[in-house]
């Protein structure tokens, strides 16, 4: 059924400085019905209000996980020990608990700060710079570790940790590696601890085999492109330490291993593998609420992703090219109302309405989208020009969430280049 007119535009507002998007409908003789819920989609969250009054959207560029009733924001900021000639910038995952504004670490690099203390120490006339200085267009030091979130999964964050180390009497480093860590405790999250001894046993068995079956396929192909692949296949080596957490199509829990390149020739390159799925626990009945059930383009009339509630549906259509999607309300009588265009893809719904959060969290909520006004532009991606300046404990509120659908990596190209090419020696 076609979606009814209304007499009143439906008004778009953007605020770049705070990611803040308005919109509001006119009064119809049909309302959409009563809903409240949190979308991430893209690299910010929307908070979507609806009822008598219309539908409201407000968009702010922070990442939320939401466990138990609790919800935090995650977020990276660089942990710079930098010289002037030399750059050590390490990063750290924070999470912030919104209920009472306080940020712990959960994720540290250490290792960077290391290096500087050894390089300060063979270089005793180093100075180290100070939040305002400028450092040298061309250092003759590169030490760096960077991160992105990937993903959350209720309790557990998924990130990618890429290392670059070329410093004189040191060991080159060009590596990237997958993890997960428990939100609650800041502890690495192991395999074992999130699916159990059989689970993880069943999904390190089909991780291996994953890997020798993308091996196969390299060498069995004809292609030119995969010849020279295969060539350096020797390269990686299948380690059950390197992974994240993803999902399939049908909402299951799946472990997506990363093999990391070892050797001259795998410096910097990372072989992902197709995600594997494993048997859900029980933490995963909370996750998979929030998880979108998907359909294939050629469904007819069938929204890419949906969202189901008892008196409402939320629906999500990709455009063409996967960049973006329009966000709408469906009732039980099968009417919609558009919502807006948000940018790809959609990752998960956290519901507020239905007693889901009580006084205190959306107090919380309300104060977290108020402050992400003040965020700015320079705060909105986690990849940025280190070299050349530097801002002391600048902070990175939200580190896009990239969860791509499961489907394995290209014969053409069966790895990707990690690390900081900006910031590598030339």
């Amino acid at each position: 059924m076609r979606s009814p007119r209304t007499p009143i535009a439906v008004l778009l507002l953007a605020v770049a400085a705070g990611g803040v998007v308005s919109c509001w409908s006119g009064e119809s003789a049909t309302h959409p019905p009563p809903a409240e819920f949190l979308i991430a989609s893209g690299d910010s969250t929307y908070w979507v209000t609806s009822g008598a009054e219309g539908v409201r959207l407000r968009g702010s560029p922070i990442a939320l996980s939401r466990v138990g009733t609790r919800f935090y924001e995650v977020y990276v900021a660089d942990d710079d020990h930098s010289f002037y000639d030399a750059v050590f910038v390490a990063q750290r995952i924070y999470r912030r608990d919104l209920l009472t504004g306080d940020s712990v670490a959960v994720f540290a690099d250490s290792s960077v700060g290391r290096l500087a203390r050894r390089y300060a120490a063979r270089h005793p006339e180093a100075e180290p710079l100070g939040p305002e200085d400028a450092a040298s267009d061309d250092p003759r030091a590169v030490a760096t570790g960077e991160i992105e979130i990937l993903d959350a999964h209720g309790p557990y964050l998924s990130y990618e940790y890429r290392a670059d180390v070329d410093v004189d009497e040191e060991p080159e480093v060009h590596a990237t590696r997958r993890g997960v860590v428990d939100l609650r405790s800041g502890q690495r999250a192991t395999l074992p601890v999130m699916f159990g001894d059989q689970g993880a046993a069943l999904a390190i068995a089909r991780g291996r085999r994953a890997y020798h079956d993308v091996l196969d396929s390299v060498r069995a192909s004809r292609d030119a492109r995969a010849r020279r692949a295969a060539a350096a296949l020797d390269a990686f080596a299948f380690d059950e330490r390197s992974y994240s957490l993803a999902e399939t199509d049908d909402r299951e829990p799946a472990v997506a291993f990363l093999v990391p390149g070892t050797g001259e020739r795998g410096a910097g390159l990372a072989l992902p593998l197709p995600p594997v799925p494993v048997s859900p626990p029980a933490w995963w009945a909370e996750v998979r609420d929030a998880l979108p059930e998907r359909h294939s383009s050629d469904s007819a009339g069938a929204a890419d992703d949906r969202w189901r509630r008892e008196t409402y549906d939320v629906l999500a259509d990709y455009d063409s090219l996967g960049e973006s999607l329009a966000l709408a309300l469906r009732d039980t009588t099968g009417r919609q109302w558009h919502v807006g265009r948000l940018a790809a893809p959609a990752h998960h719904v956290y519901w507020i309405d239905g007693g889901r959060v009580d006084s205190a969290a959306r107090r919380g909520l309300a104060r977290a989208f108020d402050e992400s006004a003040l965020y700015g532009d320079e705060v909105r991606t986690a990849v940025r020009e280190r070299r050349g300046t530097r801002g002391e404990g600048r902070v990175v509120r939200s580190a896009s969430w990239r969860r791509p659908r499961p489907a394995p990596p290209p014969l053409h190209s069966p790895w990707h280049r990690a690390g900081r090419r900006d910031a590598r020696r030339g």
